[in-house]
């Protein structure tokens, strides 16, 4: 069964759910980050569900997991090209590479209470990456105004971190 496979890489499902923080580290009572080999393996049998349950699907079993914010960080990005341009490639910490475009946008949703942005990158298949702050601090430095947002381009499309206005004011 999957949880024997992956007891024996010292996975332990009857707890497992993964904690993506901002500082860029995955955290998981089942250790999912200790191997980058055995992470790659449990990132490609990882599935969304319509209902936003996550899972873990082999041709035999599904076994729900719980994961809080989201399941990958984006952890660099490399940029080539210059204004609308512009191509970001991201890389998450299993090593998937995305370029940001119309199939895989950035969205930034802005917590009411703290006004701090939480920015994330669609990586496959509605698995979203949260971006890294040192690499959303990338983004920034690389914004511009497109009419009255502030944002970046890649893959020909704009991407909206927030209004102008909530900049100057």
């Amino acid at each position: 069964s999957l949880k024997k496979l992956l007891g024996t890489y010292g996975i332990n499902l009857i707890d497992a759910y993964v904690t993506s923080r901002y500082g860029g580290n995955i955290q998981a009572h089942f250790s999912i980050n200790k191997n980058l080999k055995v992470s790659k393996n449990v990132a490609m049998i990882l599935r969304k569900e319509k209902d936003g349950s996550y899972v873990l699907v082999t041709p035999v079993e599904k076994i729900i997991i719980k994961v809080h914010d989201a399941p990958f960080i984006a952890t660099s990005v490399e940029v080539s090209g210059n204004e609308k341009d512009t191509m970001l490639k991201f890389t998450t910490n299993t090593g998937d590479t995305v370029i940001a475009s119309k199939d895989y946008p950035i969205r930034i949703v802005i917590n009411s209470k703290t006004k701090e942005p939480a920015p994330y990158i669609l990586v496959r298949s509605n698995l979203e990456a949260k971006i890294s702050r040192s690499v959303f601090y990338e983004l920034v430095n690389l914004g511009c105004e497109e009419k009255d947002d502030f944002g970046v381009w890649s893959g020909g499309n704009f991407f909206p971190f927030m209004k102008v206005s909530d900049l100057k004011g």
